[in-house]
């Protein structure tokens, strides 16, 4: 291992207890099944138990002083549910696109389908395997999400500059109601609101449209409950980063299917991830 790896991996661990079409989003027949049933809706996240099968993309090589474009693998754990498998997300980021794979069987099953996010125009597109892609304006969910609420983010005093996997990241606290939230926080990278992506986001990113706002992405976030006590604290989740892939993504990742657009108030037809 490197000494600029061995550097990130202490920085995280001191963080963290522990139109075209592409390739991989090719339709199948217009005569496909209607939507599934709620309770099989796909998911955003796959349970980080099995191999899913999902999309991969064979990125080429990026200058070093270029922009961020790659791959980032991230995990979210929850202790409130005991019962829910940590829920891992792997983005691919390009400019102000993000796109990644939805799952069946509650983030359980195979790779179905997948959402594209684009910060320029403030708005989800879904695939699944039928005639139609779904929008969604981030407008239309912010509100449900509670991430409308206002932070204020103070430098972690003992040590402000952090690092993981080699993206250099600001080391933040802020709070809510109910919650003390220590966060790394990266410039450079693709943005997003993650909190209306299903439960895990939304306990452990609150904050995510702020962050947007700022131009900034979560690399770790521990979040605990709010106290006076001294000593170590029981965390309520965590978000890690697994795995950084800097590289050039090819425009096909971003390809939406030659079908009609339907808009949706919602991230339907599929239930929030978990």
């Amino acid at each position: 291992m490197t000494p600029s790896a061995l550097r990130s991996c202490a920085v995280l661990l001191a963080l963290a207890p522990s139109c075209g079409r592409s390739v991989e989003a090719t339709p199948r027949d217009a005569g496909a099944p209607p939507a599934p049933a709620a309770s099989a809706r796909p998911v955003d996240a796959a349970a980080d138990v099995v191999d899913h099968h999902a999309t991969k993309f064979v990125l080429g090589p990026l200058p070093d002083n270029a922009p961020f474009e790659g791959s980032v693998t991230l995990q979210v754990a929850l202790t409130t549910e005991p019962d829910l498998p940590p829920a891992k997300y792997t983005f691919f980021m390009k400019g102000k696109k993000v796109r990644w794979d939805l799952f069946t069987e509650g983030g359980r099953g195979v790779s179905t389908g997948f959402r594209l996010y684009d910060g320029a125009q403030r708005k989800f597109f879904t695939f699944l395997e039928q005639p139609v892609v779904y929008t969604t304006d981030v407008s239309a969910l912010l509100g449900d999400a509670g991430s409308s609420r206002p932070f204020k983010f103070a430098p972690f005093a003992p040590e402000p500059n952090g690092a993981v996997f080699g993206i250099p990241c600001d080391r933040m606290q802020t709070a809510d109601e109910k919650y003390e939230y220590d966060v790394c926080l990266a410039s450079g990278l693709p943005t997003l609101p993650l909190s209306v992506l299903g439960k895990n986001m939304e306990v452990a990113v609150p904050f995510s449209a702020a962050l947007e706002r700022r131009g900034q992405f979560p690399v770790s976030v521990i979040v605990r409950p709010r106290g006076a006590a001294k000593g170590p604290r029981p965390w309520i989740a965590i978000l890690k980063v697994l795995s950084v892939e800097r590289g050039r993504v090819p425009d096909a990742a971003f390809d939406l299917p030659a079908y009609p657009f339907q808009p949706s108030p919602t991230l339907a037809p599929l239930r929030r991830a978990r």
